[in-house]
């Protein structure tokens, strides 16, 4: 049951999970929460070998699947289609602390908009492109994918210092 106290991780995963096309802790997302990212592609295939094939075609290794990729953004929700433009496709990073600081942005810095392009930049790889555009197909085909200005949220929840007494 999500509470106040949840922390923001879970949040996002349990209120958006059928609307996140990226997440980037799949590992906590399933082990802790019990959601499977990739439900709906492997429900496609008739075995486990199929989807993992099918996967690893698309370059992501068997072991990314439910890993902590330590990329930036934390989620990406799917994009949609409205007439013959692209919507939606939200890019959010959390800070979620309980310790004496607080994270930086993935040495990023907090914009109104970025695309899958400038992500894989900060990144260094396409990793999160590659993985959205399965989720999002087919409307990762769009000419605009990966150049289409998505929001960019920065998220700030709990942050409880270590106060000196």
């Amino acid at each position: 049951m999500l509470t106040l106290h949840s922390p923001l991780e879970e949040i996002v995963i349990k209120a958006g999970s059928e609307n996140l096309a990226y997440i980037d802790n799949r590992r906590d997302a399933k082990e802790k929460y019990g959601f499977d990212f990739w439900h709906k592609i492997r429900a496609q295939f008739d075995s486990e070998d199929d989807f993992i094939k099918f996967i690893q075609s698309k370059g992501i290794n068997k072991q990314l699947l439910y890993s902590k990729s330590e990329q930036f953004p934390d989620f990406i929700f799917r994009v949609k289609k409205r007439g013959n433009k692209l919507i939606s496709g939200t890019l959010l990073e959390l800070k979620d602390s309980m310790g004496g600081s607080i994270a930086s942005f993935n040495s990023t810095l907090p914009t109104k908009f970025k695309t899958l392009e400038e992500v894989d930049i900060i990144n260094g790889n396409n990793l999160v492109s590659r993985i959205s555009s399965l989720i999002d197909y087919p409307l990762s085909l769009h000419k605009d994918y990966l150049t289409f200005q998505r929001r960019c949220f920065y998220l700030k929840g709990h942050i409880k210092t270590k106060k000196r007494k």
